[in-house]
């Protein structure tokens, strides 16, 4: 619950200041990040500390664990995927969030992290040269997700 409670205050200090022209310097264990480009845990949260000294503000958060490990998107399709390599034919979505920029994405390594695949090709109404293109969903969960069969009748039955 604090984790959440300091999750919820951190969107809003960052959606309070992200009105303003500059957006405030932000620090992850004395490191500045960007917080459109780091996805972070709640439950990796110790504390967050905000300071109006500057005229954007700026935040610091501290993890539980200061050796703090992140993942690169290439690391993710490294593991999860059988992709190669990464060119300009792979779009990035995490968390439901298209990715504009891939440089410098960081993910924290204590999220159980879940990859999907969506090859383009088979979409009859694209032009033919967005066929290649590939969407790669990545969906971040703070606790394992139980499998889960569908059986198929006259309903859809789940069982967890």
């Amino acid at each position: 619950m604090k984790n959440l409670t300091l999750l919820v205050l951190l969107l809003l200090v960052y959606t309070g200041f992200s009105q303003q022209k500059q957006a405030p310097d932000a620090y992850l264990n004395s490191v500045k990040i960007d917080l459109n480009k780091v996805f972070l845990n709640p439950k990796s949260i110790d504390s967050i500390k905000i300071e109006k000294k500057t005229p954007q503000g700026t935040i610091y958060i501290l993890t539980k664990n200061r050796k703090f490990a992140t993942l690169t998107l290439r690391n993710i399709v490294n593991k999860h995927t059988d992709i190669k390599y990464i060119d300009n034919s792979i779009l990035f979505r995490i968390e439901g969030k298209l990715i504009e920029d891939t440089t410098e994405i960081k993910i924290d390594d204590s999220y159980f992290i879940y990859v999907d695949v969506a090859s383009l090709s088979g979409v009859k109404y694209l032009d033919d040269k967005f066929r290649d293109l590939k969407i790669i969903n990545i969906d971040l969960d703070e606790t394992e997700r139980k499998p889960q069969i569908m059986l198929r009748g006259n309903e859809d039955i789940w069982i967890k």
